[in-house]
């Protein structure tokens, strides 16, 4: 970074007396002067007799950092290592720079001067007159050499402008003034009140004049002269105070003798007096040039002048703490101009742990007595302290110095530098112990692991090479910081936690969900946006071996070219300056949008409040896999020598086949915050995993009798002393979360195997945890492919040698195929892998496959299957159909070249099945919570015609992409999860979809000889060949096994007809049914239900009448007494009203018989000759009595009050009669009475 310049123009004597312009006789020789300027003084003040020239010099101070550093590179060391290990195992040699005989200046071969190093690495210095030197930034700003900082603070303005000669008029006072209107000075104004003089530069372009008289020196070029003078005055900010020119008091005539033919800049420094009255307006000073000599107007004289620069200068010195400076003095003999500086520095010293060597990058042990440095590798402790002056612990009376910082490039150390420095960090806004330093350490060492640098040699995996030279936001700094060994960062709890993406162990998993702990059993699924999945990375760096200049690496994902073509991604590797460094995080971006596209969210109890994000966590989803491995522990039975756990469900194992059983034991951990004697033994114990994990012979599951009081099939599993679960630190009560994985087996289907293993438990890292009500937490996390991090770092080469050099199929354990294909049934997909001895030149590899025949001309016909990148050697392939496919693998160069050489081979498909890649679950009505698959869920109560019918689909990654519709069955109800064999309906053409429906109408019920009011529906995904994802084969016959109980649903349905219904009885009720009928006066029956509800799906009814008591039978059987009506219902008064005109009737018995809307549509669409017969006993009410609306007995009318009074018999076996006074009737009405008032009156 530029500081700032100071120019200085110091004399040469030129010591040359005269030279002649051309040779002939002696008589008619032309003399020149001498080159020069007379009468010059030398820096001691004496004068100097010959003519002088000016040579400037140029002073540059370049600050480069803060400080303390470390300081300028003065040697390299020699470094052996594993590739793997943490840190270099042994420093070889401290390669320091050498020394000249004398001198110290082996710091100079790490600057460099337009990419040229001062002194060579054979030791020869490049430059001459070479005036440099540094310091390191000291806190207390004292510099390593007098010289660094000028005693007077000067700042150099640049003017350029002409100087032209001005006339004067002499006035007898030693001092010429200015003529009028012939006024060519300049005038500068310096508005700072500190500044205690000037020096005014005046450049004379050329200084000559040439004799052009008659006589010997005619021609002659003699010396010359200029003369000028400089005057001030102070400057005030009041308005008209402005101070006089005063004569006498700046610089006198200066007179420029002597003769030069290039530019000369002549320096004279003008004190300020501070004489003048001293005013608090006063604002700085005023300086006025006057050249006294006019201006050449012919070509014989040559004396063009110019004001070159003004140099101001204060009087106080600056130490400038905490700054590392270099100074560097140029001379202009020698330099044209300023040149390009730049500098190999170990910069910034920060806090390093006290047993860390950032030299070696190795860790030791802080408990020892001896050096850090001296610590065998692999003796990694830390007892959280950083490291100080005296680092020997142990002894008696040892001394605690404060904190020493070393230079260190680990990323790690640097953020933790930059979170809590105070002065440029954030220090002053959090405190150390904020600072999660553990996980810390962890990344540190991660970062400090040795890979591949492409070359051949070793590097530590990151490292951190920066200058922050402008002011960001805190946030945006800190994560591109923490970005440098892959990271981010986050506040939570109090604590500022960093997280980096890099492969967990197997105890670093925290815990597991499956449908057993999390909200309804549901996981819900996404996928990244196919945009966001990049096929090229294009990283931009600064090249350590390029002087540090800006490069760009170019990474590919060839497997993701093939899928989505070129897209590029464009991104600055923040603080990198190793190519090797820049393509991992070129791979890290392509391999992570490419493998990890799955996204999963979930909701969870109080599980949720452990978890960070970051974490690692497994998921079994049952939904989505073939058989169901996990679930809750049903009972425990735990002693010291033996543990028994009887599962929830049973599983099916392989005998012969290890599996690993898996348990959730929740367990302590340890809060940094609050725990003050860590070390980082007790790292494990901060993020401890809740998972206990033990393999068992299958042989150790047996079976167990069903036990009461649910009698369902269990599987027990027996571990032994001393391979038990820890009950002492681990929690192991209640029913826990279990779940199992298969890791070895006795069968040769190795591949197939892989997959199990692979996808009975997926992995997802947590990327948000939000807590969604009390004790409830949203968790959403992105899938984790551990496999990644090693493709990121596994064949790093810069070299291409050439593909003819590629060798496939002579590895020894391929076999003498050499390319393995294997076909497996269940999934429908071939698997295939392959080996070659000898890569070089590989840049990848081009898979081919097709079926029917054999074809020579693989690579010219698109037959191309998959693009693999050179470092993987295996892929799969779905079939479209059944038949032998033939396959090939070609290697390519990074031309995309095809080796001559391939490997091939074909494998016979037969019966291809597909039950294992789909789930069918939650079957039922539409809005309704469906069931797990497979499983016969009761209570499928529906109150319509045309029930919908909605279900979940399944479907397994990678599950090949085959055209498949659903098939719908509608069969005899089941007592069992099988379905029944007697088909009433089916379909199977109803559309493959994410978010299936299926209408099952009544006209479909019908058509399949119903109608039938209960059934189990059943649901399964079929192909164009017939196999189903429940294992059966449906073609011109039906073939079905019903061998993937997960590949399909079953749902009982059933609709009940109406029972319950009662009518009041008189005066008794029953309830919580209520009812009032009676005969109108029309002779129309009209019954209300109130007290209770009616099932909404009453759609109607008929109302049966007789004069003397019948039964529900005489209705069905047509008794001839008995009159039928058809009801017409209004749902919202709950009412029956019946036309069944019996004028004259005054009383009789009733039953209504209900019909919902099933028997609605058998009715409307006369599906029943007599409407009566399709109703059943269990539909009709009660029987009760029904009587007239009522007989007037009597009339009053009152003339006193006007008043009508009505007595009337409401029941004619009521003794007890109901009086009302009707109205104010006036005296002059006439009244006419019909005779009959019905009760709704």
């Amino acid at each position: 970074m530029f500081f700032y310049i100071n120019i200085q123009n110091k004399l040469k004597i030129n010591d040359k007396k005269f030279f002649y312009l051309f040779q002939g006789s002696a008589e008619d020789k032309i003399e020149e002067a001498i080159e020069g300027i007379l009468d010059q003084n030398a820096e001691d003040g004496t004068k100097i007799q010959e003519p002088a020239l000016s040579v400037t010099q140029v002073e540059v101070f370049d600050l480069i950092s803060e400080g303390e550093i470390e300081g300028l590179v003065t040697g390299k060391y020699k470094l052996e290592g594993t590739e793997g290990n943490i840190g270099w195992a042994t420093k070889v040699s401290d390669n320091f720079y050498p020394n000249a005989p004398g001198t110290n200046i082996n710091y100079l071969r790490s600057i460099y001067w337009n990419e040229t190093p001062v002194v060579s690495s054979d030791d020869k210095f490049n430059f001459q007159n070479i005036d440099l030197s540094y310091t390191r930034g000291f806190s207390n700003g004292s510099s390593l050499s007098d010289d660094l900082i000028p005693a007077e603070l000067t700042v150099s303005r640049a003017i350029g402008e002409r100087l032209r000669g001005t006339v004067l008029n002499p006035v007898g006072t030693g001092k010429d003034v200015l003529a009028p209107n012939t006024d060519y000075s300049k005038i500068y104004s310096i508005l700072n009140k500190e500044c205690i003089a000037v020096i005014i530069n005046i450049k004379v372009h050329s200084l000559s004049k040439t004799i052009t008289a008659e006589g010997p020196k005619t021609g002659d070029i003699e010396i010359s002269e200029i003369k000028w003078f400089a005057d001030y005055r102070p400057i005030f900010s009041t308005p008209g105070t402005q101070q006089l020119w005063i004569a006498g008091i700046g610089l006198p005539n200066t007179t420029i003798k002597g003769k030069v033919t290039s530019p000369y800049i002549k320096s004279n420094r003008l004190d300020f007096d501070k004489g003048f009255p001293k005013r608090s307006d006063f604002i700085g000073w005023q300086i006025k040039i006057v050249r006294s000599t006019l201006d050449s107007t012919s070509t014989t004289l040559r004396n063009t002048t110019s004001i070159d620069s003004l140099t101001e200068i204060y009087g106080n010195r600056y130490t400038y703490p905490n700054s590392a400076i270099v100074r560097q003095k140029f001379n202009a003999e020698f330099f044209s101009q300023v040149p390009n500086r730049s500098f190999d520095v170990r910069l910034l010293k920060v806090k390093i742990p006290n047993n860390y060597d950032p030299i070696k990058h190795s860790y030791g042990d802080s408990r020892a007595t001896i050096p850090t440095d001296q610590v065998a590798q692999g003796t990694d402790f830390w007892d959280g302290s950083f490291q100080k002056e005296s680092f020997f612990i142990g002894g008696e009376g040892e001394e605690r110095q404060p904190f020493v910082k070393k230079w260190t490039d680990n990323p790690a150390w640097c953020y933790y530098d930059l979170i809590t420095n105070k002065r440029y960090g954030l220090g002053k806004y959090i405190e150390e112990t904020q600072v999660d330093k553990w996980t810390l350490y962890e990344i540190a060492k991660y970062c400090d692991t040795l890979v591949s640098d492409g070359y051949g040699k070793l590097e530590p995996r990151f490292s951190c090479n920066l200058i922050i030279t402008s002011r960001e936001d805190a946030y945006k700094v800190v994560n591109d910081m923490a970005s440098i060994f892959r990271g981010f960062s986050y506040y939570g709890v109090g604590t500022i936690f960093a997280i980096q993406d890099r492969k967990k162990t197997d105890n670093e998993i925290i815990t597991l969900f499956t449908n057993s702990n999390v909200e309804n059993g549901d996981f819900t699924y996404s996928s990244t946006k196919r945009k966001d999945r990049h096929s090229i990375a294009v990283v931009r760096y600064n090249d350590k071996t390029n002087f540090y200049k800006p490069a760009i690496e170019y990474v590919e994902d060839f497997n993701a070219l093939q899928r989505y073509g070129i897209r590029e991604i464009d991104v600055s590797a923040f603080g990198c300056t190793s190519r090797g460094q820049a393509v991992r995080l070129g791979k890290w971006i392509l391999l992570s949008e490419t493998l990890e596209t799955e996204l999963i969210s979930f909701t969870v109890g109080m599980e949720g409040a452990y978890l960070k994000v970051g974490d690692v966590i497994k998921v079994y989803d049952a939904n989505r896999k073939s058989s169901r491995y996990a679930g809750r522990i049903y009972k425990m039975i735990l002693s010291d020598t033996s543990q028994t756990f009887i599962l929830d469900s049973v599983v099916t194992l392989t005998a012969g086949n290890t599996y690993d059983f898996c348990l959730i034991t929740p367990t302590y951990n340890y809060n940094p915050l609050q725990i003050s004697d860590l070390n980082s033994t007790d790292i494990p114990k901060i993020d401890r995993s809740h998972l206990q994990t033990k393999s068992f012979l299958a042989s150790a599951a047996t079976p167990v009798s069903p036990i009461e009081p649910d009698r369902i099939d269990r599987t027990q599993i027996v571990f032994n002393s001393p391979d038990l679960f820890n009950n002492t630190d681990y929690k192991l009560e209640g029913n826990p979360v279990w779940t199992i994985e298969q890791t070895t087996n006795t069968t040769t289907d190795f591949n197939d195997t892989q997959k199990f293993i692979n996808r009975n438990i997926d992995y997802y890292k947590v990327n948000n945890i939000a807590e969604k009500d009390v004790f409830k937490f949203d968790v959403s996390a992105r899938q984790y492919v551990s496999g990644k991090y090693d493709l990121i770092e596994d064949g790093l080469s810069f070299e291409a040698p050439s593909i003819g050099s590629i060798v496939l199929g002579i590895g020894a354990q391929s076999g003498p195929d050499n390319l393995i294909l294997y076909y497996n049934s269940g999934t429908n997909i071939i698997d295939y892998s392959f080996t070659a001895s000898t890569i070089e030149g590989v840049a990848g590899w081009e898979a081919y496959a097709r079926a029917g025949m054999y074809d020579p001309t693989y690579i010219t016909t698109g037959y191309l299957i998959n693009s693999l990148p050179v470092e993987v050697n295996e892929g799969q392939y779905t079939p479209t159909g059944d038949g032998t496919y033939y396959f090939r693998v070609y290697g390519i160069d990074s031309l995309y070249n095809h080796s001559t050489g391939y490997l091939s081979g074909d494998i016979a498909v037969v019966h291809r099945q597909q039950s294992e890649n789909y789930t069918i679950s939650s079957l039922g009505f539409q809005l309704d919570t469906g069931n797990a698959a497979g499983t016969q869920f009761t209570g499928g109560r529906y109150f319509d015609t045309d029930p919908i019918f909605v279900w979940q689909v399944g479907i397994k990654e990678n599950a090949p992409v085959i055209e498949n519709t659903f098939r719908f069955t509608a069969r005899s109800p089941s007592s069992t999860n099988i379905p029944s064999s007697t088909i009433y309906y089916q379909n199977s053409g109803i559309p493959f979809d994410t978010k299936p429906t299926f209408t099952f109408t009544l006209l479909n019920n019908i058509g399949a000889g119903g109608p039938y009011r209960e059934y189990d529906a059943v649901v399964e995904v079929i192909d164009s060949t017939g196999r189903t994802s429940a294992g059966n084969y449906i073609t011109s016959t039906v073939q079905e096994s019903w061998s993937n109980p997960n590949g399909y649903d079953i749902f009982n349905v059933y609709n009940d007809r109406l029972t319950g219904v009662k009518l009041t009885s008189g005066s008794t009720n029953y309830a919580p049914w209520i009812s009032k009928q009676n005969i109108d006066i029309n002779g129309d029956i009209q019954v209300v239900l109130t007290g209770n509800t009616l099932p909404k799906d009453i759609e109607g009814g008929y109302v049966y009448f007789s004069q003397s008591p019948f039964s529900a039978t005489d209705v069905i059987n047509l008794n001839s007494s008995i009159l039928a009506t058809h009801a017409r219902f209004d749902r919202r008064s709950q009412s029956f009203y019946a036309p069944t005109k019996l004028r004259g009737i005054p009383s009789g018995y009733i039953m209504l018989g209900l019909y919902d809307t099933f028997d609605d549509y058998f009715i409307t669409n006369n599906y029943w000759t007599n409407p009566w017969t399709g109703m059943t006993t269990g539909a009709m009410t009660n029987m009760a009595p029904v009587w007239s609306s009522g007989d007037i007995s009597n009339l009053t009318f009152h003339s006193n009050t006007r008043a009508l009074t009505l007595n009337i018999k409401e029941n004619p076996n009521d003794e007890n009669n109901l009086w009302l006074t009707l109205g104010d009737f006036g005296p002059d009405t006439n009244y006419n009475w019909v005779g009959r008032l019905p009760l709704k009156s």
